[in-house]
This record gives structure tokens, C-alpha cells and sequence, in this order.
């Protein structure tokens, strides 16, 4: 088996040019290879208060696991428990949101890394994505819950005429926002030299996965890769919070 690998990141996050504040919300806790990020939604400070309280929400939760846990954890015990915590963190943001007037219709997309001795279970609820790259090619690990890819999915549209519906891009799912939601969770495995990407809708709505993997091909670390793609997007107008987590698998 392949020994617990080392985790090397880089954490960025940046306002953009046009918000005033950054509802974007990330952690890490390399102790238990555990990375999130969400990106909040609604008015008067209540996305940031939704992403804050989902991550903080799931960290509590991974923290609790670790603790508690002395024998060896099995993959298939830490997908549940990371499926679990999502679901239950999803009533938490939106309970909030149902208590008080000024949360009313809070949300927040979610991603989140957890690497596990050769493997990463990787989830994501909304918009906020997760890449790996991998002998210098770029793979989209997870799916946009928009309309537009439920649209593609039907067949109902080809991609063109999706693309001119003002409407596409509006989110099928996100944490909070409903009673109950249904996360994506998966699991690959791990290889040294690996690069994880998670990411907000501030980076991908306007750089694109061939500039995205043409910036990992010559970075030669990973702060200075996050600092080109967080600057691609403002050039091109940030007009939205921009956070990038990048972690590599070392030895």
C-alpha cells in the first residue's frame, strides 16, 4: 500500500474588482488532509455567513471523526461520513436562514479534498469546482448542478442555443437553500505529483480550462499558479470573489 502522502498547498483568495466584500469561505487542516471551500450567496452579508458556517460546519465535523476514531478508518466509513456532513450541514445553513429575515434565501456552493492514504474522496454541491492535473493535462473531476448541464443532460438543447438562456447558468443545487440536498461525492486515487485544483465561479466563469491548465504547465509552484490565475480573472473584470486552493500530492 502506498504510503500516507504529503500534502503541499497554496490558499488564495481575493475580493475581485466589483465586490465589496468576499463571500467566498476556505479551510485547511493538513493533519487530517481535509481542504474546503464555499462560495456564499445572498444579500446584506448572508452568503458570507452561509459559506462561513458550512465549512465551519464540515471542519467541526472532520475534527470530531479524527478524535473519536483511534482504530484505522476505512475509505468507505470516511465517503459516508463526508456525504453525512454535507446533508447536515445543509440543515444547519438553512435553518439560520429560516430564523432570521435578513438570511432568508441563504445559500452556498461547496467542494471539498480529503485525502486518504492513496485515495481523495472529493465532493461538491453547486458550482464551485474541483480539477486534477495530471501529466500536465487538466481533468474537470466534477459537474456544475446549473441548468445548463441538466439541459445538456436531457438533450433538450445543443450547447449553442443553452448558451444564449439568460437563465443556463442558475444553479439545481446549492447547501442551504432547501431543506434537504443531495451531494456528488467520488473518489479516485492519488498519484505523486498530482495537482489538485478547487476553485469558486469568480476563476472559472472567466478563465477558461485550456488557460487554467496552460498556467499549471508553467507555473513552477503553486503560489505563483495561484497568483496568475486570480490575476487572469481580475484582467478580464473580476467581478466576482475569486478563491483557488491548490494542493499537491509530495512524498
Amino acid at each position: 500500500m502506498q504510503k500516507k502522502c504529503r500534502i503541499v498547498s497554496s490558499c488564495q483568495s481575493d475580493v475581485g474588482l466589483v465586490r465589496k466584500t468576499n463571500e467566498d469561505f476556505w479551510a485547511q487542516m493538513p493533519e487530517e488532509g481535509f481542504y474546503i471551500l464555499a462560495d456564499g450567496m445572498g444579500g446584506h452579508k448572508a452568503g458570507e455567513v452561509a459559506s462561513k458556517e458550512a465549512v465551519r460546519y464540515m471542519c467541526h465535523g472532520i475534527r470530531d471523526l479524527f478524535q473519536t476514531r483511534h482504530e484505522k478508518i476505512k475509505l468507505a466509513d470516511l465517503t459516508g461520513t463526508i456525504e453525512k456532513l454535507i446533508v447536515s450541514a445543509n440543515k444547519w445553513v438553512h435553518k439560520l436562514g429560516t430564523s432570521e429575515k435578513g438570511y432568508k434565501g441563504m445559500g452556498t456552493t461547496l467542494c471539498s479534498a480529503l485525502f486518504h492514504e492513496e485515495k481523495i474522496i472529493y465532493s461538491h454541491v453547486g458550482d464551485s469546482r474541483i480539477y486534477r492535473f495530471r501529466e500536465k493535462a487538466l481533468k474537470p473531476l466534477t459537474l456544475d448542478h446549473s441548468i445548463h448541464n441538466e439541459l445538456l443532460k436531457k438533450g433538450s438543447f445543443d450547447q449553442s442555443e443553452i448558451e444564449l438562456l439568460s437563465y443556463a447558468k442558475r444553479l439545481t443545487r446549492a447547501l442551504g437553500t432547501e431543506n434537504s440536498v443531495k451531494p456528488d461525492v467520488g473518489i479516485e486515487t492519488t498519484l505523486f505529483g498530482d495537482i489538485y485544483l478547487l476553485c469558486s465561479d469568480g476563476l472559472t466563469d472567466l478563465v477558461d480550462d485550456q488557460h487554467i491548465e496552460r498556467v499549471l504547465k508553467k507555473s513552477h509552484d503553486l503560489d505563483t499558479a495561484s497568483h496568475k490565475l486570480i490575476e487572469m480573472a481580475k484582467a478580464k473584470g473580476g467581478r466576482d470573489n475569486i478563491t483557488i486552493l491548490l494542493l499537491k500530492v509530495d512524498e
